[in-house]
């Protein structure tokens, strides 16, 4: 855990000196394998110092291509029961936080006992504490839906505590007038750690014969171009599919692999059929995705940028994308020209961007190595380390 200075070093030993009473609870509507190292590094740290840490969630839709990891984050399940589409309630949640010194919730408009809980809170001070984790702002609803990111910047100050995703979150709740000293930023990551371990196991013949395995016969020795991740509209899936046809006419060496399933499999399918230099993969995780990243110039994802921007990083990848994606906070660990390349949303700047920084084995090469940097910066360890700080500075505010 970091070391805690400061002002925090007494709100420290305050909260240590009475820790076997206290309770926290964290609920999360779905629990992805991602964010395994993180639960597990955070119960590890809780524990050390006395405090319970009890993790509830449901599990994930049909059609959602998640990958649920509650029972490996020792979770407890919850049903979550869902009303008229996307708003939910999920069973348990209520009576485990009204226990809960201290209740963490998913930041989710959507998450109807959120609400329960918040009033609750105000009449009987049951839960003690409650805290929000997440962006601050919908990332679905930047493209037009006005009154779902007002309602959640109202909801958004309700709280005792916030745990935000990244500065960028940070930023925009104290901009609406909530407290910095209330808030932890947790830099939220993925277990880059282990992405590392695994991307440069082999040797370059190794690697040259992963690319024949990949490819075959038209394995080629030209750039290669990834994308890891879920086939959703968010992610522009028709976009990426065109932009790398257009790559391909310009470059016939460029290669590209593609990671992940989801709505648009079939769309990928089809772009598939007769394209000797195009492989689709399906879904991968662990070592051999770290692998398949690590042979790649550069990862293409023109949609909304997320946590997908730290595997890039993780294995040295810069990525590629367009200012106009829905992007989610992390969006702010991509920095254009130096870890990665940002154009307009067309399908003519972008494949031009991406073919100009292909053009520039110097230029790449930097992209490529500060790529690497930027991913030892962000690790599930880390982030466990920050939340942990953030439950001890939160435990240890007088009650309101």
């Amino acid at each position: 855990m970091e070391e805690v200075s400061g002002a925090e070093s007494a709100v420290f030993v305050e909260v240590v000196d009475g820790l076997n009473m206290y309770q926290v609870v964290i609920l999360n509507r779905v629990v992805c394998d991602y964010r395994r190292r993180f639960h597990l590094e955070l119960r590890r740290s809780l524990k050390g110092l006395g405090i319970e840490l009890t993790l509830l969630a449901g599990a994930p839709r049909k059609g959602e291509f998640l990958v649920d990891d509650l029972e490996e984050a020792g979770g407890v399940r919850g049903k979550n029961k869902h009303l008229m589409g996307k708003p939910y309630w999920t069973t348990g949640a209520v009576e485990a936080a009204t226990r809960a010194d201290l209740v963490i919730l998913e930041q989710a408009n959507a998450a109807l006992h959120n609400y329960w809980l918040l009033v609750s809170r105000r009449l009987r001070r049951k839960p003690r504490r409650t805290a929000f984790w997440g962006h601050g702002y919908s990332v679905d609803a930047l493209g037009g839906q006005p009154v779902r990111t007002a309602w959640k910047r109202h909801i958004a100050t309700k709280v005792d505590w916030w745990f935000a995703y990244t500065p960028t979150t940070t930023t925009l709740l104290e901009s609406w007038g909530y407290p910095p000293s209330q808030i932890t930023t947790v830099n939220n990551s993925i277990d880059t750690r282990s992405l590392r371990a695994h991307a440069h196991e082999g040797s370059d013949a190794d690697q040259l014969l992963a690319r024949h395995e990949l490819f075959g016969g038209d394995s080629g020795s030209g750039p290669l171009g990834v994308y890891c991740g879920r086939l959703t509209a968010n992610k522009e899936i028709p976009f990426l599919l065109q932009t790398i046809g257009e790559l391909h006419r310009e470059r016939p060496d460029f290669r590209f692999v593609l990671i992940g399933d989801g709505p648009f499999a079939a769309a990928v399918r089809e772009f598939q059929r007769g394209r000797t230099w195009f492989r689709w993969v399906g879904p991968m995780h662990g070592p051999e995705r770290a692998r398949i990243i690590s042979l790649a110039d550069v990862w293409l994802n023109p949609g909304g940028v997320g946590l997908g921007v730290l595997d890039a990083f993780s294995v040295g990848v810069p990525m590629a994308t367009t200012s106009g994606g829905m992007h989610g906070p992390e969006f702010a660990y991509l920095k254009d020209g130096f870890n990665g390349v940002v154009t307009e949303h067309s399908i003519l700047d972008f494949a031009a961007g991406v073919l100009s920084l292909l053009a520039n084995p110097a230029r790449l090469a930097s992209l490529q190595s500060e790529a690497w940097e930027s991913g030892k910066r962000y690790s599930s360890e880390d982030m466990a380390s920050r939340f942990t700080n953030g439950i001890l500075a939160c435990l240890g505010t007088p009650d309101g």
